[in-house]
């Protein structure tokens, strides 16, 4: 009985790729505006701040452009969080396909019964050496 477990290792690859890393890009978004309440600041409080900003009338929030100061927090916090978790997400993925590969040996050997029986009659690299 074999298992086929290219799909399966595909499969984990696709669903558990970079799980960290675009948890961390998407936290850290430098032109990702901020959300404030209408009730703690004013429209002329921002124009004087001189932000980009745009008003949401039907939820009553205003959206401000990030400061200098929290981008720089930012592209520093990429900077030196990605390394780390690139790291992490391929470890996950290598710990997913060593497990894989773990359980597919397991199975040859569970369906073949006890692995004395499963010796080849004849050993997959014969090389002669004697010279005709």
């Amino acid at each position: 009985m074999r298992l086929p477990i290219l799909p399966h290792i595909l499969l984990v690859t696709l669903l558990c790729t970079s799980c960290v890393t675009p948890a961390l890009w998407e936290h850290t978004n430098p032109q990702e505006y901020v959300e404030i309440p209408s009730k703690d600041i004013t429209e002329q409080e921002l124009i004087e701040s001189g932000v980009s900003y745009y008003r949401d009338d039907r939820r009553g929030v205003y959206y401000a452009e990030k400061s200098t100061l929290a981008k720089l927090r930012d592209y520093t916090l990429r900077a030196i969080g990605t390394p780390f978790t690139v790291t992490l997400d391929a470890t996950g993925v290598a710990i997913m396909v060593v497990g894989l590969v773990m359980v597919e040996t397991n199975a040859k050997k569970t369906a073949c019964g006890l692995e004395a029986h499963c010796k080849r009659e004849t050993p997959l690299f014969h090389h002669s050496w004697e010279v005709h």
